[in-house]
């Protein structure tokens, strides 16, 4: 049924829920897996004096540590079970965005992805990367609480 899945992960509990979901489906599925963290890419901005400001070059050296530890650690959870993981770290100024070219690229089946379940004025404000997801991707989407 589904051969390549993309599992979204910001290593929050949330997300490792829906980890954990992806992993137990590409295994019982021998589909392969990419785990995909999404970080915005660097914007200059001006700054006052006596304010340290932080080069391009450090920017992406933060991030890329930071989603690497993510990644290997859903890669390494998916490995012990025996499911191929391939991690992808995704610029973009929207998660969502990054995560549907992400799937896009890897021609996946089927994209994993936690949600907070915000409702109401909280929904409104905060707005879901889910719910935008689920409207501006064709790709089936299995959304974990």
């Amino acid at each position: 049924m589904y051969k390549t899945i993309v599992v979204a992960t910001d290593g929050s509990q949330i997300a490792d829920k829906a980890v954990e979901h992806a992993v137990a489906l590409a295994k019982a599925l021998g589909a392969a897996l990419t785990a995909v963290l999404v970080t915005e890419p660097f914007e200059a901005v001006a700054f006052t004096e006596n304010l340290s400001v932080l080069n391009p070059a450090d920017y992406k050296k933060r991030c890329d540590a930071h989603a690497d530890g993510i990644l290997s650690k859903v890669c390494d959870r998916a490995k012990a079970v025996g499911v191929d993981c391939n991690a992808v770290h995704q610029d973009d100024h929207w998660p969502y965005a990054g995560v549907i070219k992400v799937a896009e690229e890897a021609n996946a089946d089927l994209i994993v992805m936690g949600s907070h379940g915000r409702r109401g004025l909280e929904g409104l404000i905060l707005g879901s990367q889910a719910a935008k997801l689920l409207t501006h991707t064709k790709i089936p989407t299995l959304v974990v609480r």
